[in-house]
């Protein structure tokens, strides 16, 4: 699945996306597996953390309980990573984990919500339809591309804006010739 602005664009099976396009938007919210309770939405998302296969996010709701208990890794990709669970608030499964301390290759992504993708799921709000996490990638646009993006809209709007204001003032010119 392919997704631009975080946004699902493509799915990664080849099944056409039921999903439609408003304003280049679309509009998740992210459930646990087992019982369905709101983690969080596609607004607070960072990106993906692929070696995890986690979905990076800046927030999530208040039914994702942070565990107390500090845990650490011993070998893999966490290995010298001290982490908290997340679990859901309602069944307390465990969805995901917050690095508090970890080598230079996680560090970016430390004090962030990292939810599993095998542990959650995905509501698609334009299309009403849920699909797994894991079918789906989170990849975000570079910042310096999106500051293009932007600069080039801001620039439109601006030739827009600019043609207005000659139009009102040919117009004003117009009606004072008409007073005359």
């Amino acid at each position: 699945m392919e997704f631009e602005k975080s946004i699902l664009s493509k799915r990664s099976d080849g099944a056409a996306m039921p999903v439609t396009v408003a304003d280049g938007i679309h509009l998740l919210t992210f459930h646990c597996q087992h019982c369905y309770t709101v983690l969080a939405d596609s607004l607070h998302v960072c990106g993906e953390l692929k070696s995890l296969d986690s979905v990076i996010l800046l927030k999530v709701t208040n039914d994702v309980v942070v565990g107390d208990a500090v845990l650490s890794k011993e070998k893999g990709e966490m290995i010298n990573c001290i982490y908290s669970s997340l679990k859901c608030g309602r069944c307390h499964l465990t969805v995901g984990k917050v690095l508090r301390s970890s080598p230079p290759s996680l560090a970016s992504v430390r004090s962030l919500f990292l939810l599993d993708k095998s542990s959650i799921s995905c509501y698609i709000l334009n299309s009403s339809s849920m699909v797994k996490a894991s079918g789906l990638t989170f990849d975000l646009k570079p910042v310096s591309e999106r500051l293009a993006e932007v600069r080039e809209q801001l620039e439109a709007q601006l030739d827009h804006m600019s043609i207005l204001k000659s139009r009102l003032a040919d117009m004003s010119i117009i009606r004072e010739k008409k007073r005359n």
